[in-house]
């Protein structure tokens, strides 16, 4: 039987220099760094949270534009519930903190 009950992808895209990184690393590992190298291809992180007793796997895909790999990243979006197009900070402010839980109940 698996550790989760709901498995949700996400994948933070964006141009380089903007923070993907930074997010992923502060989501997973709840920790901040000022020296990161670029990014070349895909990191993945996940983390374990718990909401009204349902436990959730949200696992994190830190990718970066290029022309090349819009058709890998293309597929990759396909196979996730959400995605977070981080350009501008305001992206961020816009985030509903209720979609956790429409998406929990579109899953039941």
């Amino acid at each position: 039987m698996s550790p989760y009950q709901y498995l949700f992808k996400y994948i933070i895209i964006g141009d380089t220099g903007v923070g993907k990184s930074c997010l992923l690393l502060q989501f997973t590992d709840k920790r901040f760094r000022t020296d990161h190298d670029l990014t070349i291809g895909v990191e993945f992180g996940a983390r374990l949270i718990q909401i009204d007793g349902r436990q959730i796997k949200l696992q994190i895909w830190d990718t970066w534009l290029q022309q090349q790999q819009q058709q890998q990243q293309q597929q990759q979006q396909q196979r996730a519930q959400s995605q977070h197009h981080m350009q501008q900070q305001h992206h961020m402010q816009q985030l509903d903190p209720h979609d956790i839980e429409r998406l929990l109940q579109q899953q039941e």
